[in-house]
């Protein structure tokens, strides 16, 4: 389920601009697709825009060509893939909003073992969308509740070390998802 502060992020998008922005994030278990992944998609709302962040790959590639196979019937084109270890973040926008998306950037944070090792961290991609700026990070963070304190800690890391560069003349604000 989404986090309240990313349901605002995109409740504010879509008041801001009147695009729709579908965020999910899936963890595949170390499993391959075997059934349908379109319910994921988000595709019954029609997004302009589709997110969606993969954990614990074992084939990096089969769930990005699932998707890829899936939106593109749909009208969709891959904007931007970012891989770190076994994590993914892809999005996706419909072909009308291609001319208008502009300094696509990526970055990741490895926060596994110590920050050596990117099982477990945050990638991101930004990208400019008309004249409003758009970061979107997908995280994979330590689990069960003893490591609640640890989580906190790869969350406030992620977010402190992805650094983008500066857009130019920049005019809008940045959502984060």
């Amino acid at each position: 389920m989404l986090s309240r502060h990313v349901l605002l992020a995109v409740l504010l998008l879509h008041t801001m601009t009147g695009l729709k922005l579908h965020v999910t994030t899936f963890n595949t278990g170390d499993t391959f697709p075997r059934e349908d992944i379109s319910p994921l998609l988000g595709l019954d709302y029609d997004p302009d825009i589709v997110s969606i962040g993969f954990e614990e790959l074992g084939d990096t590639d089969a769930w990005e060509n699932e998707a890829d196979r899936i939106l593109s019937k749909r009208g969709y084109y891959r904007i931007k893939l970012n891989t770190m270890s076994i994590m993914q973040l892809v999005v996706f926008a419909k072909k009308d909003h291609l001319p208008f998306i502009s300094h696509i950037e990526t970055e990741y944070t490895k926060t596994g073992f110590g920050g050596t090792y990117g099982n477990k961290g945050g990638t991101s991609v930004r990208f400019r969308l008309y004249d409003k700026t758009i970061a979107i990070v997908n995280s994979h963070l330590s689990a069960h509740m003893d490591q609640v304190q640890i989580r906190d800690e790869e969350y406030w890391n992620i977010i402190s070390e992805q650094d983008f560069e500066t857009l130019p003349h920049r005019t809008s604000t940045t959502t984060t998802i």
